[in-house]
């Protein structure tokens, strides 16, 4: 037993045990606003939140991968030129935004949007008070701190539920008063990364032309990888916004948010597995990266499929547990069955678009976004059009996906040919001596 516990004390479990435990915080937090605030209200804050974390993703996905890449590996002296350059590319990202938030403040009032309108109003105070908690999660993620990292995550949301509950039972609360809340969480974050030294903030008087150079050609283009999801996700969002109606954006979100039982285990496999990946492509060893890629790949597809099985049969009790009565009877269940099912596809999508970064072919994923995203607007406005309701956003969803996976297929077809079938059988090979080496240890 002593042997089996010390097998899973790895850096993949602590990854994996971060990500569930601030993802069930974050089921909790949406499951309170569900409860605080009304349909069309909590449709509001979908739109203000997703419209400030795709900002925030362009900023994130311009910066993440491409510190990861660079700074793994690295001896301390050259790691620490690449922390101070990441933190100057920050810094001129987070700048720029705060003046173009400006004059947004003062223009917000004349926004009828009440979702665009806080954005406008508040994203560049929220910009720059995440900043220290970003720089902090890639470096923690780069050195595979992941205990750490479950730290800081754990003091961003339970400071952001507790100002949604000090707000509720102080007065009757207001989407503002979410957005206070929320800003605050950052604010608390950032200041305990600074004083902890976690963010590395002094790196900074490091930074090198030649280092801010690198990172800024990589991140131009990585940064597509990244905002795929979001950007998705917020087109779909704004389109059931402008021709539905935003109580209907509050049902598609929470279908959509319980897939985090999906996406837990794979952001965990891709924070995990990146920093192998890299090395593997550092040491030029092209067959092991595609061997690692199809390893994640399957591991993730077969750990779906009952997973997947239980949320089709049983859509309903998950639904109205974190939704709450007002959600019950609505197409939010559908939506979650649709969203499931496509998700079947995420793990070859989203590890064909990593390797593409971590072999330094960012700007293919730029481009293979661009498509999708293309296909994806016109896809939902067809759909929307066509069924005049949110199972067309649904339906829609599965054409960028499958755009995306034959376009990755094919680019790295160039760096190293393999069938496509044949990645699946391979992984499962691996995945089974994986099996089989643990039990042998036991």
């Amino acid at each position: 037993m002593g042997v089996r516990i010390k097998q899973l004390n790895n850096k993949h479990t602590l990854s994996l045990a971060s990500n569930i435990l601030t993802a069930i915080i974050g089921l909790v937090i949406f499951a309170v606003l569900n409860r605080v605030l009304s349909l069309e209200a909590n449709g509001v804050w979908i739109v203000f939140q997703s419209t400030y974390l795709l900002a925030d993703t362009f900023r994130s996905g311009f910066l993440s991968t491409a510190f990861v890449t660079f700074y793994v590996g690295k001896r301390p002296e050259e790691a620490i030129k690449v922390a101070g350059s990441a933190w100057y590319i920050g810094l001129c990202i987070t700048l720029f935004f705060l003046l173009l938030s400006i004059p947004g403040y003062f223009l917000s009032q004349y926004i009828h949007d009440v979702g665009f309108a806080l954005f406008t109003k508040w994203f560049g105070l929220a910009f720059l008070a995440s900043l220290p908690y970003l720089m902090a999660t890639c470096i923690l993620q780069a050195e595979e701190r992941f205990d750490r990292l479950l730290i800081l995550r754990l003091i961003n949301q339970v400071f952001f539920v507790a100002g949604i509950l000090l707000f509720f039972y102080l007065d009757d609360i207001r989407i503002e008063d979410i957005v206070y809340a929320y800003i605050g969480s950052l604010l608390i974050s950032s200041s305990y990364v600074l004083v902890s030294g976690w963010s590395k903030f002094g790196t900074i008087r490091h930074k090198t032309k030649e280092n801010i150079a690198e990172l800024y050609h990589f991140g131009k283009y990585s940064v597509g990888t990244i905002l795929s999801t979001n950007l998705f996700r917020t087109i779909d969002i704004y389109v059931i916004n402008l021709f539905l109606a935003p109580s209907a954006v509050a049902i598609y979100n929470l279908g959509l948010r319980l897939i985090e039982v999906i996406e837990i285990p794979m952001r965990s496999l891709i924070a995990s597995g990146m920093p192998m990946m890299v090395t593997a492509f550092n040491e030029d060893n092209r067959k092991k990266v595609i061997e690692i890629m199809s390893r994640f790949i399957t591991l993730l597809t077969v750990g779906m499929v009952p997973i997947i099985l239980g949320v089709v049969l049983f859509a309903d009790i998950p639904v109205a547990l974190v939704g709450g009565g007002k959600f019950v009877g609505t197409e939010a269940a559908n939506v979650l069955r649709g969203f499931i099912i496509i998700a079947l596809l995420y793990p070859t999508d989203r590890f064909m678009a990593l390797t593409l970064d971590v072999i330094r072919q960012a700007k293919m994923n730029f481009y293979k976004i661009l498509v999708m995203l293309v296909v994806n607007l016109v896809a939902d406005v067809v759909a929307v059009y066509y069924f005049g309701n949110i199972y067309g956003i649904v339906i829609a969803a599965i054409f960028p996906v499958l755009v995306a996976i034959v376009m990755g297929y094919a680019a790295l077809q160039n760096y190293q040919p393999f069938g496509f079938l044949r990645l699946y059988v391979k992984g499962w090979i691996n995945l089974k001596q994986t099996i089989a080496d643990f039990r042998g240890k036991k």
